[in-house]
């Protein structure tokens, strides 16, 4: 079975090869690698790795799969489903089959390790022998059965179900030779023992003409075929049928609840352009869970607007969010700010993480511009509690613009402030509002590498340099020394 192209045979995506190959053919390019860590599954009592991150460079292939991707499932893993793979031009039929639910329709949505454009289920075969880059060859083994778990990953109930109906499951790969592969590899058909039996072909046995017996018979004899397919298809001829309830949609702890009704607790201005709510379910979670990081929720808003907006902490049952008004709204941002008191009830979606925090980064760098800390609150909070290295850069109009300021002043000292003004805060003493009240540091530049504020500093007891106090007036706060040339310094001092 050796990997040497001896010619690049034409391909067509729309067709499949209907005769054993008789020399290798390119038929792909790897488009990405993907591998994820174990995470709570949403709202859910569940865990799952189907957050998978793209990888640059070199990844390990061995015999039971990417070198440090997880399986939460001990059925989803084992030598007979050491990768998945997912054709990534189904995402752009999905975001038009499910337009409510496009924004989550992206490549690694299904939780994939391998990813390119042109191979799919009609023209993939069971058993198809495949060589990816100069190394790794890997064998087609049977299609992906999946779970209720892509119900609470694309927000729509029937996703499992609707996913097997429409054939486009991805499938999974036994490795045959371990190595590398890498983004931009070659995919190359070296053999083809089964060409009859296309991954469509057996999802049609699977999920649609349950009750074909001779087809069944054929399909537990094929030594290519994964185990666990093949037990599914024997039980069936023994009449031992399986409930495929449980998996499209798990039991009543793991059945997506799409939208529930959350009544205003609270409603609190932070800043001039920026509102804080709270949220009480009407209907509490059996198994309330705290925010995960990086978690947006939906809103369901009058004239059938549909808003997103970041969790800033609490739990699934009573939970907060911050809302900026923008000055072109829609109508989302205005009705939120204008119309929405206490005691009103809001439709909300399912929370769900979005950009989860990524567990082997030695450290992490947040940046936001005035309400987009919102999105990043949650995790810095998680990263200070957990001691981990963090820095937040948050940019912000003025002083005055900062929300959630009770609980940004928490993180330092990992967190810097920079205003429109180019000036930035990287100490509690050096807050622009409380400055006045406690005589600390007029400028607003952050401190030297040799932990020494600027020579400028005027504070009399500020706990770094510990300079000769003065007072100014909130103008000069505003519009602190540096930048200036020495007779506008001078001049200044002239006035005090």
């Amino acid at each position: 079975m050796s990997g040497t192209i001896t010619e690049t045979a034409t391909y067509s995506p729309s067709s499949h090869i209907t005769t054993p190959s008789l020399q290798p053919v390119i038929i792909d390019t790897l488009v990405e690698v993907r591998t994820g860590r174990i995470q709570r599954l949403y709202s859910t009592p569940a865990t799952s790795a189907i957050h998978k991150t793209s990888r640059k460079g070199p990844v390990r292939i061995t015999e039971l799969g990417c070198e440090s991707d997880e399986h939460a499932f001990e059925k989803r893993g084992g030598p007979e489903k050491a990768l998945l793979y997912y054709c990534s031009e189904h995402y752009l039929k999905w975001r038009v089959e499910l337009p409510e639910h496009a924004h989550r329709f992206s490549v690694g949505g299904f939780g994939e390790n391998l990813v390119s454009a042109k191979m799919n289920e009609e023209n993939i075969c069971i058993g198809d022998v495949i060589q990816i880059g100069s190394e790794v060859v890997i064998s087609v083994t049977e299609p992906r059965m999946p779970c209720y778990k892509l119900n609470h990953r694309f927000e729509f109930k029937d996703m499992s179900r609707q996913t097997q109906e429409k054939s486009r499951t991805g499938w999974l790969y036994r490795v045959l030779k371990t190595g590398y592969i890498q983004a931009g590899d070659r995919i190359v058909l070296l053999q083809r023992p089964r060409p009859q039996w296309t991954i469509a072909r057996v999802q049609k046995y699977l999920h649609k003409d349950q009750k074909n017996m001779e087809a069944m018979k054929e399909l537990v004899e094929l030594p290519e075929l994964g185990q666990a397919i093949k037990g599914l298809f024997s039980n069936r001829l023994h009449q031992n049928v399986e409930n495929e309830l449980e998996r499209l949609l798990g039991d009543e702890t793991m059945a997506l609840i799409a939208w529930s009704d959350y009544k205003v607790v609270e409603k609190r201005r932070e800043t001039p352009r920026i509102y804080s709510f709270v949220l009480q379910a009407v209907n509490p979670a059996k198994i309330d869970h705290k925010i995960l990081p990086g978690s947006h929720v939906r809103l369901k808003l009058p004239g059938k607007l549909m808003r997103a907006y970041s969790v800033v902490g609490g739990t699934i049952d009573c939970l907060e969010i911050g809302v900026g008004l923008e000055s072109q709204s829609r109508g989302g941002s205005r009705y939120l700010h204008e119309a929405v008191k206490e005691g009103d009830i809001l439709s909300a979606s399912q929370i769900v993480p979005s950009f989860p925090l990524s567990t082997d980064a030695d450290h992490h760098i947040l940046i936001a511009g005035g309400i987009g800390v919102t999105a990043f609150v949650v995790a810095a909070e998680q990263l200070k509690q957990e001691g981990q290295s963090f820095k937040v850069h948050l940019t912000v109009r003025s002083a005055q613009e900062i929300p959630f300021r009770e609980r940004l002043d928490k993180l330092s000292p990992n967190i810097v402030i920079h205003d429109k003004g180019g000036r930035t805060t990287t100490h509690p003493e050096h807050d622009p509002i409380k400055r006045l009240k406690s005589n600390t540091c007029l400028l607003l530049r952050t401190t030297t590498t040799n932990g020494r504020c600027d020579s400028r500093c005027k504070s009399q007891q500020h706990p770094i340099c510990k300079r000769p106090f003065r007072s100014f007036s909130n103008r000069n706060i505003r519009r602190p020394f540096h930048g200036r040339n020495r007779k506008s310094r001078q001049d200044n001092r002239g006035r005090q």
